[in-house]
């Protein structure tokens, strides 16, 4: 089957910051990570850089926090801040309903996946062999975003109103 091209392509994708610690077991723990315990945080935002009939670019900043509780499992513990550059081309040519899925979807599961690449490199130089971050529900990712924003709203108008 031929494949065909997406309008959507990633242009650039960067890592402002990346810490990674040895979370080592204790003499009566386990020495094996449990990876798949790990606490996973992943935060989003978008900015729109240019909207015309030719251009259309946008960039999605990514910030991931792996196993980073006050009590983290054995293994590794990860802080990374990621930016994804995108451009869609041809936007005059595709429908409003596809242009919204692009750009919010599907550029944030390219995002996701650059970061999964970048911390499954990170990590295999590591004394637990490398870590994958799994496969994340982008759909309730963006459904939590969408809550956190209108809480956020909610209470700054309530503290407004006092």
């Amino acid at each position: 089957m031929k494949a065909k091209k997406s309008n959507l392509e990633l242009v650039k994708f960067v890592v402002f910051e990346s810490e990674l610690s040895i979370v080592q077991p204790s003499n009566d723990q386990n020495t094996a990570p449990s990876f798949d315990k790990y606490e996973i945080d992943i935060d989003f935002s978008k900015s729109r850089e240019n909207r015309s009939k030719n251009e259309y670019l946008f960039i999605i900043y990514l910030k991931a926090k792996v196993n980073s509780t006050e009590e983290p499992q054995v293994g590794y513990k990860l802080l990374v801040n990621t930016a994804a550059l995108f451009e869609i081309k041809n936007p005059n040519t595709i429908d409003k309903t596809e242009l919204n899925n692009l750009e919010n979807i599907s550029a944030l599961s390219i995002t996701i996946s650059s970061l999964r690449n970048f911390i499954s490199t990170l990590t295999s130089f590591g004394p637990f062999g490398s870590y994958t971050l799994p496969a994340i529900n982008v759909g309730e990712l963006i459904n939590e975003k969408i809550k956190t924003q209108r809480k956020a709203k909610s209470t700054k108008r309530a503290s407004d109103d006092r």
